[in-house]
């Protein structure tokens, strides 16, 4: 195991805050506390994998004049992974600043800078810590927001950004300490209950690759549109549509091989009366390969599939059937505790579906996850994937998180 990095500087770092902030509680609310997220990934082919990330935060809200409201907020995770490494990591550190009625009577006003989450619509593109800015505009009658940040200053080892072979590369180079350097710029707006009961959403995400020296290269560009609403009583829908522009450059060259990307996700979801919190959700995802019209579609960031079996989004057509309900639902309501079984089926073929070889297996599963308190939960799966050649493979993941 690698040795802890920063560990020292992270901490007498935390500690000079928290010192700091004494005198400074006295101008507005401090406020503290801490998680612990763990996860354990087994499979009968591979050494079992475990993950425990323990992360503490502090926030202050100053005292503001009116109904503006501001917040600053910093987060410090120590990130264990079984036999690999250990880092100390800062999370998050950004400043938001809430202006109500700053465009309008009705309107809110939101600013963030500093290390934020940043995730578009469609979950499809990014959803990802970065550093940089983001401007949320709230009105009744549409959200909009603009975000623009670079992903050079965070670790690797505590980062999920990786889209070319150099990406993939650098996790096993020692000398390289900080995430994938990628400029990312983001514009979204939201139109709710548009028409009758159906909402807008439509938006781009444009990024660019600003590695240095030699080393793949991948820039991209894609623009959204989605729709989601009610069709009947206790049915819903969602679907969303992503097409852009894909530009490849091998060894930093100047020459790039350039393409065009699509992507689609459609989900229909019916809240049953049959069982207690019962829930029925079809879903199906498409990502384009490389073929005579498309190029491989390649996110910022890989969505969760919602499979054990590690599955890209990129070359592929997936179709499931996900099956929940909550049995304690009828006496407990929203309280607590808490408690949800589920089963799901899926198929999973390469983008050309139809095609010869196109399917590539299915996967089976099932999910428990429980809450017994609003500070306490967790969730286990089981799962088999079953593929079109080969024995079928079995893998099942455990997590459990607190807050304190």
């Amino acid at each position: 195991m690698r040795p802890v990095r920063g560990m020292r500087r992270w901490m007498l770092t935390a500690v000079a805050l928290l010192v700091a902030a004494l005198p400074v509680a006295q101008l507005g609310a401090v406020d503290f506390g801490g998680r612990l997220r763990s996860q354990v990934d087994f499979s009968q082919d591979d050494d079992t994998r475990a993950q425990f990330k323990l992360g503490a935060w502090a926030a202050f809200e100053p005292a503001l004049a009116g109904d503006a409201t501001a917040q600053f907020l910093i987060e410090g995770t120590l990130l264990t992974v079984t036999d690999t490494y250990t880092i100390a990591d800062l999370e998050y550190l950004r400043a938001g600043l809430v202006l109500p009625g700053t465009l309008g009577p009705r309107s809110v006003l939101g600013i963030e800078a500093g290390r934020y989450q940043l995730a578009d619509a469609t979950g499809l593109v990014i959803d990802h810590r970065i550093d940089g800015l983001q401007v949320i505009l709230d009105a009744p009658w549409l959200t909009f927001r603009a975000a623009a940040g670079h992903s050079g200053l965070l670790l690797k080892d505590n980062a999920t950004i990786r889209m070319s072979a150099s990406d993939l590369a650098d996790l096993l180079d020692d000398d390289t300490i900080t995430a994938s350097p990628r400029i990312v710029l983001l514009s979204e707006a939201r139109f709710p209950e548009l028409i009758g009961r159906n909402s807008l959403v439509t938006g781009g995400v444009v990024q660019f690759d600003r590695r240095s020296g030699d080393g793949d290269r991948i820039d991209t560009q894609y623009g959204y549109l989605g729709l989601d609403g009610i069709i009947a009583r206790n049915l819903y829908y969602d679907a969303v549509g992503v097409i852009g522009g894909v530009q490849y450059r091998e060894n930093a060259g100047d020459d790039a091989r350039t393409g065009v990307a699509v992507a689609g996700l459609a989900r229909l979801t019916h809240f049953s009366p049959v069982a207690p919190g019962a829930i029925v959700q079809l879903t199906t995802l498409y990502a384009s390969g490389s073929d005579s019209t498309f190029d491989f579609y390649t996110p910022i960031t890989q969505p969760d599939t919602g499979l054990l079996e590690v599955t890209a989004l990129s070359d592929l057509f997936l179709a499931s059937l996900d099956l929940s309900f909550q049995p304690l639902a009828r006496r407990f309501g929203d309280g607590f505790p808490q408690l949800a079984l589920g089963a799901y089926g899926a198929g999973v073929w390469n983008a050309n579906v139809g095609t010869a070889d196109s399917y590539r297996g299915s996967e089976l599963g099932l999910r428990v996850t429980a809450r017994p308190f609003s500070d306490l939960g967790g969730s286990v799966r089981l799962a088999s994937f079953l593929p079109d050649d080969g024995e079928a493979r079995f893998s099942g993941r455990i997590e459990i998180s607190t807050s304190f």
